[in-house]
């Protein structure tokens, strides 16, 4: 019964490391008539139509992009 406990928490931690580590990975390039950057550079806000793009391939293409860095936020409008 012990091993079983053991094994499903070693489980348990290796499948919350791995969801963390491919949040943490996701990157945005943007392609847009307009940008602006605020807060440091923690928050996008792209204006005027345009494309965003991510790492593995990922293509959005709206009038408008927000994009939250701290808070791994994207939110887009047609």
């Amino acid at each position: 019964m012990k091993n079983k406990l053991i094994n499903i928490l070693k489980i348990v931690i290796l499948s919350l490391s791995i969801i963390k580590s491919s949040l943490a990975g996701e990157v945005f390039n943007f392609d847009v008539t307009e940008i602006e950057i605020i807060e440091n550079g923690n928050i996008f806000i792209g204006k005027k139509g345009g494309t965003a793009t991510t790492e593995d391939g990922v293509v959005i293409k709206a009038l408008n992009f927000n994009y939250d860095k701290k808070k791994k936020y994207f939110n887009s409008n047609r």
